[in-house]
């Protein structure tokens, strides 16, 4: 802060002492006398008016253009109406003060016409040629800043166009990041659940009767605690994905159906075509729309068996989950659902499920749209 400070002040005092050095010395081209109460003393006022220019740009240009006139119209000073004021104007139109601006542009470039005629006798001709001349001299200074500020205008519309991207981009991934969570969280509470449920039905009976089974109570808890361990692994797999680590595919839906074996469910898998070649984006969606499938069926439908379908035709995977579960109807779905459908929209596919007897997923995936293979 203090260095920007000390830099703003000696640029304040560079062009202070520069307009001075100018102002003082620049009628020596035309042939005028130095003289102190002349060119020295309106430099001087110039100068000293130019090191107030940030605080009061308006009221600088004004002075400085009031001062000058007085200068001008009175003699003591015979070498330009307008341009020793260029430091003071491009600083008043910098800081949009438009009005100051303008107006002290006409009035000077006036004077610079009618004044060299009423005071100097000056011929028409010459009058008007000066007057470009000053005209020019403004107009520099002027379009400096136009172009500074249509640069800085660009610059701020590009940068708050990247931030809104950069705000687009975090939003679809914060929704990526909660689709991933909830199957991962979904998934693994639906097998835990059920396996409670299978320990709590072992010793519900009377704890010194023959009805209660604490094997068959302990191997279910074995098995929540086993699906407790495998969604730490799975998180962190996805912490992994978070940090570049290749993601899951084809090749971990068998720990899938693993899982849904442990839970009671009698599943059938088939594979058909080159699944090998499915690109890594595929395989991914496949796997999470499996995945998903598994989950309602653990949670919603109190099926007996799975049916999962992996084909591998042409240009296209298709993937079929199916269960002999009671599903609602119509169904209405939710994040889990919503989420999987949208993962596959993004990559070109789609999905469609159907409730009669039982509950079926069906999703088609376009082959070949990027990804290495899985």
């Amino acid at each position: 802060m203090k260095r920007d400070t000390l830099a703003r002040t000696s640029a304040d005092a560079g062009i202070s002492l520069l307009t001075f050095a100018v102002v003082c010395f620049a009628p020596l081209t035309v042939g005028a006398p130095l003289t102190w109460e002349g060119p020295f003393a309106l430099g001087a006022v110039l100068g000293v008016l130019l090191l107030l220019r940030r605080r009061v740009p308006g009221t600088v240009l004004a002075l400085s253009a009031l001062v000058l006139l007085v200068y001008r119209t009175t003699g003591l000073y015979e070498s330009g109406w307008a341009w020793p004021l260029a430091p003071a104007l491009l600083t008043a139109c910098a800081a949009k003060r438009y009005a100051v601006t303008a107006i002290t542009v006409f009035v000077h470039l006036a004077f610079a016409v009618f004044g060299e005629i009423v005071f100097f006798s000056t011929s028409v001709p010459e009058s008007v040629l000066r007057a470009g001349t000053e005209a020019l001299w403004l107009g520099l200074p002027l379009a400096l800043v136009t172009i500074r500020r249509q640069n800085a205008q660009r610059r701020a519309q590009q940068e708050a166009l990247r931030e809104q991207e950069r705000r687009a981009l975090l939003a679809e991934q914060r929704v990526e990041i909660s689709r991933d969570v909830h199957d991962v969280v979904a998934h693994t509470l639906a097998v835990v659940g059920v396996h409670l449920s299978v320990a709590a039905d072992a010793l519900c009976a009377d704890p010194d009767g023959p009805g209660v089974d604490v094997d068959a109570a302990r191997a279910a808890l074995d098995t929540a605690r086993e699906a407790r361990g495998a969604a730490m692994a799975e998180l962190k797999a996805f912490v992994g994905d978070l940090r570049g680590v290749p993601q899951r595919g084809l090749t971990e839906i068998e720990a899938l159906l693993d899982a849904a074996r442990q839970a009671g469910l009698g599943v059938e898998v088939g594979r058909n075509g080159d699944l090998a070649a499915v690109s890594a984006a595929q395989s991914l969606a496949a796997y999470q729309v499996v995945r998903e499938a598994v989950t309602n069926t653990l949670r919603h439908s109190g099926a007996d068996r799975l049916t999962v379908r992996l084909t591998a035709d042409g240009d296209e995977l298709r993937v079929e989950i199916s269960d002999d579960g009671a599903a609602a109807s119509p169904v209405v779905p939710g994040h889990g659902l919503t989420g999987m459908r949208e993962r596959v929209a993004a990559i070109g596919g789609s999905v469609e499920w159907e409730s009669g007897d039982g509950f079926t997923v069906r999703a088609v995936l376009p082959l070949g749209a990027g990804g290495s293979a899985a």
